[in-house]
């Protein structure tokens, strides 16, 4: 992060040299435009300038226009700011940080066979069915649910889908993308899934690195909201009926570990922690009951996916932890009956 900074400020520095050297001077009004800090209705490379020249001491800022030149909200204006600035002007960032994200109604889904559509089986007394199936049912009518998870896919092998290409590129300011991987990302034995959960966001193979570059990124130049999901729990005990560790939790940590480094370079990036949620609910309602959330054929219990009473169940704690959030998309949620 400390190199990005340190190569974008450069561009700044340059482009503030020939801009200098045109004549163009910065108006004196702030707008209220977020980051518009010359008062022309928009933020362009004029406004990562102003930045650099407070920064550098070549100009100092009236007591309004540095507040508003503060974008990430950290107390000072630094190159940080700056960055954030010409992200913007240069439309690889559409939202600054603390910009309210207006809810469009439109909800997109990426992720596997716990979210996605399943068809029906005879063999099943319990057909799967994912959560992403029934997650419009919680909205009114002005929401649009796209539910793109495939079964089998990481995070990886999803981008050779045509789920991917049919939505990404769709993607419109104040859609909210809900992604949600992991259970298929760990088999280490089949390397068109798996992925590093160790690795960090700028290691190309590594769980981070696809989900900030092919998921993350082109949502936050759209305009869209980016919500990470960990995996849900598999329904799996011991003989003394205690919920077992999860051979999937370090997707999880990676996963929270990626928002907030998404959030500290001024992303807005949402994070739902289902795992955590879905293991808590177990270990308080026991065996028997986790169980009843999960599909059955006709000789076993489906440990990993549900069946419609835990689909929706997931669902309601999705939707549950975006109110505690305050994800503006929750205004479309139907009362709860």
């Amino acid at each position: 992060m400390r190199n990005i900074i340190r190569r974008a400020a450069l561009v700044c520095c340059i482009l503030l040299f020939l801009l200098c050297m045109s004549g163009m001077t910065a108006a004196a009004d702030v707008s209220a435009v977020a980051g518009d800090l010359d008062g022309n209705g928009s933020v362009t490379l004029r406004d990562t300038l102003i930045v650099l020249k407070a920064v550098a001491r070549a100009e100092k800022l009236e007591a309004e226009k540095q507040a508003a030149a503060d974008v990430n909200g950290d107390g000072s204006v630094d190159t940080k700011d700056a960055l954030l600035l010409f992200k913007k002007a240069t439309g690889t960032l559409y939202y600054l940080p603390g910009e309210k994200i207006e809810a469009s109604g439109q909800i997109y889904i990426a992720g596997d066979s716990i979210a996605s559509l399943h068809d029906p089986d005879p063999t099943y007394q319990r057909q799967l069915v994912g959560w992403g199936v029934v997650l419009g049912d919680l909205f009114d009518a002005s929401v649009n649910v796209h539910n793109e998870a495939r079964s089998g896919t990481s995070a990886k092998s999803y981008l050779g889908t045509t789920n991917y290409p049919a939505f990404i590129h769709q993607l419109a300011p104040g859609d909210y993308f809900l992604i949600s991987f992991g259970h298929n990302d760990e088999k280490v034995s089949d390397p068109g899934r798996y992925t590093d959960p160790k690795g960090d966001s700028a290691t190309p193979e590594s769980y981070k690195w696809y989900l900030k570059k092919y998921y993350i990124e082109p949502a936050v130049r759209a305009g869209a909201y980016p919500v990470l999901l960990s995996s849900v729990v598999r329904c799996t005990f011991d003989a003394e009926g205690v919920l077992t560790a999860q051979s999937h939790a370090a997707y999880a940590e990676a996963m929270a570990a990626l928002a907030e480094e998404c959030r500290a370079e001024g992303l807005q990036v949402g994070y739902i922690d289902l795992q955590a949620l879905t293991g808590d609910y177990y270990r308080t309602v026991g065996q028997t009951e986790a169980e009843s959330l999960h599909a059955f054929d006709a000789e076993k219990l489906d440990t990993t996916h549900y069946c419609e009473k835990g689909a929706r169940l997931a669902a309601r704690m999705i939707t549950e932890e975006m109110q505690r959030q305050g994800f503006d998309i929750c205004r479309f949620l139907k009362p709860v009956q």
